[in-house]
């Protein structure tokens, strides 16, 4: 930990020409607050996998945000303007993003979100579902790290990008193709996923 900055620095003992990574403390971020700065969140990098998750699991993890459940942490690239880039947490963000509005995610996608929950209360009470978007949007929050983005070289990005799914659900070869190669070729792995 850099005692100056109070921020955890990774560095690769084993070869000391790899650059410092400097990663925030853990922070809080409401969800309110996400939903306003949606613009300025890059869900989807170039290196991300497609929206994966089943109707079931968005449901679950909607019901451990109202139940107060911690969720994993969420990791954002922090770019010079101001932009945060997820680096883990797509999944569960665009859920959260999908359940609150679907106008905040791609049109693509708005298929597959997760639209009618039911939950009930601790009194077996049905929660509509405007009570419950407003239990998650409100009273909500998750919790992430930010990382500088100009210590990140394409290859470091990838390399956190699959260190951190590693034992979350499994990429698929594809999945695992776009990530290795990204850094080779960006725009023409990204036009030949469109064009598939």
């Amino acid at each position: 930990i850099d005692t100056e900055s109070n921020n955890i620095v990774v560095h690769d003992k084993f070869n000391p020409f790899v650059p410092r990574i400097e990663i925030s403390e853990p922070a809080k971020f409401d969800i309110n607050v996400l939903e306003k700065m949606r613009k300025k969140i890059i869900l989807q990098p170039d290196y991300q996998r497609n929206f994966i998750w089943p109707v079931n699991r968005q449901k679950e993890l909607i019901k451990s945000l109202y139940r107060k459940f911690p969720l994993p942490l969420f990791y954002f690239a922090q770019k010079i303007d101001g932009n945060l880039e997820v680096i883990d947490g797509q999944q569960r963000l665009t859920t959260i993003f999908g359940f609150l509005n679907p106008k905040l995610v791609p049109k693509d996608i708005r298929r597959k979100l997760a639209i009618k929950i039911e939950l009930r209360d601790h009194n077996n009470n049905k929660i509509s579902l405007d009570e419950l978007k407003r239990i998650v949007r409100n009273e909500r929050s998750i919790h992430y790290v930010k990382i500088n983005d100009n210590d990140l070289d394409p290859a470091r990005k990838f390399e956190i990008f699959q260190a951190l799914n590693t034992g979350a659900s499994p990429l698929k070869p594809q999945e695992i193709r776009n990530c290795i190669f990204q850094g080779e070729a960006p725009y023409l792995n990204n036009a030949l996923k469109k064009n598939a």
